[in-house]
């Protein structure tokens, strides 16, 4: 099978020779006929050099260049032989616009010869020449480059990311065929691609990241919560230096109607998750916004996470709130962070008031991404809610569900189990 040329070597100046020494040479010119211009001449067998409208390729010169990079495949033998050269063909518009008679006017290699020709022959149809208004055969001439590329350069470019490429996030290595899609886009500080070409280099990721990196390798670095979002204005916190001009202290934000009216809107809207509560996750989420000068509620996020559904519910409600009366410092309203709490609890026979008996996610819980095993130290408020089609935490809440987690998933799965699927994949 041939090797595709790369597309750089393709980029390099195609270009067309309307009719130059070369082909005169070649050709038998007559003197023009009492219908034709003095400017025009014609060639043996009525095909025409230059006419009044050239010939056009449909789309134009960016369409033939696409054409060309599309299907111009360099040949094994001029790969091997380090071959490489200009190759001119000569070739006739039909007065229907079809391509014939095409030759090769000037020699690369031989092997380089006939794909120029071959190619050449695939051209589609175009716009014929026309002279006095009727459409006429026309000679045309067109340089097709060749760049000879070392084989290892050039799979080095034709490489893409690929289902294979191993994706690692914060140092942690992700399973084969990781769905990066799951991931939040504002989440993600930095992207590194690293390429497994030259073959050394090869050898050093499969040494650092393991044989996964035969494909190359996705570093991901995330963002901190703290640094997704930032204000221009300063941000002030509950604590302050002695050394401040001034020692007023702050006066914080109210919600209209004062703590009373902000409880009873939040418990009227606040929902405990059906799937977060049929398997026992609880906890507290703190969610962290900014009540900027006018009392609006600026870039609220999770703060500390106790799990995405339960997050994500938190966020909503958070959302919800109206104006407060801005906070004031020496007498100027200013922004300030404001952190609100979410206390999720459930009571049951398993699951009481005493904290001992309250399951939490650890650094041995399972977590199954479209049935591939997670790191379990990985960090799921990373997860992007809308790219998911399935989120689920089974806690090990009692002896019976304890007994099946294991027999299902593994000794490990006492720590409980999260099962996670992307949209896309079946549940």
């Amino acid at each position: 099978m041939k090797t595709i040329f790369h597309k750089i070597a393709l980029i390099l100046s195609y270009t067309f020779i309307l009719f130059s020494n070369v082909q005169a040479a070649q050709l038998k010119i007559t003197q023009p006929d009492n219908q034709t211009t003095q400017n025009t001449l014609i060639i043996k067998d009525s095909v025409y050099a230059v006419v009044e409208k050239m010939p056009q390729y449909i789309g134009g010169d960016a369409a033939r260049i696409e054409f060309l990079k599309q299907n111009v495949q360099y040949p094994d033998e001029a790969q091997k032989n380090q071959e490489q050269g200009r190759v001119v063909v000569q070739f006739v518009i039909g007065s229907n616009g079809q391509i014939s008679n095409a030759k090769v006017v000037k020699n690369a290699a031989p092997s380089l010869d006939q794909e120029a020709l071959r190619v050449v022959n695939l051209l589609p149809d175009w716009i014929p020449g026309e002279q006095n208004g009727k459409k006429v055969p026309v000679y045309q001439v067109m340089l097709i480059p060749f760049k000879y590329v070392p084989s290892e350069l050039n799979d080095s470019l034709k490489w893409e990311v690929n289902s294979s490429t191993l994706i690692v996030v914060d140092s942690l290595k992700m399973p084969y065929n990781f769905n990066i899609d799951v991931l939040q886009p504002d989440r993600i500080s930095k992207t590194i691609v690293l390429k497994p070409f030259p073959e050394e280099t090869k050898s050093k990721l499969i040494a650092q990241y393991g044989p996964l990196a035969e494909n190359g390798v996705i570093l991901i670095k995330s963002k901190k919560l703290e640094e997704i979002h930032s204000l221009t204005d300063s941000l002030y916190q509950v604590i302050y230096n002695d050394n401040e001009i001034c020692k007023d202290s702050i006066k914080m934000p109210e919600y209209p109607g004062g703590k009373n009216a902000l409880a009873s809107h939040i418990f009227s809207l606040l929902k405990y998750p059906v799937i977060s509560m049929e398997t026992g996750v609880q906890g507290k989420v703190t969610i962290r916004f900014v009540v900027d000068k006018t009392g609006k509620v600026k870039v609220p996020i999770v703060f500390k996470s106790v799990d995405p559904l339960l997050d994500n519910e938190a966020l909503r409600v958070v959302k919800t709130l109206s104006d407060f009366i801005p906070a004031e410092k020496c007498g100027e309203k200013v922004n300030v962070y404001y952190y609100m709490p979410f206390v999720y609890k459930l009571y049951d026979a398993d699951f009481s008031s005493d904290p001992k008996k309250v399951w939490k996610r650890n650094d041995k819980t399972i977590i199954l991404l479209d049935g591939e095993k997670l790191p379990s130290n990985f960090d799921l408020s990373m997860l992007n809610m809308k790219s998911l089609s399935f989120y689920k935490t089974i806690a090990p809440k009692n002896r019976t569900t304890i007994k099946k987690l294991v027999a299902q998933y593994g000794e490990d799965a006492v720590n409980g189990v999260i099962v996670i699927k992307s949209n896309g994949t079946p549940n």
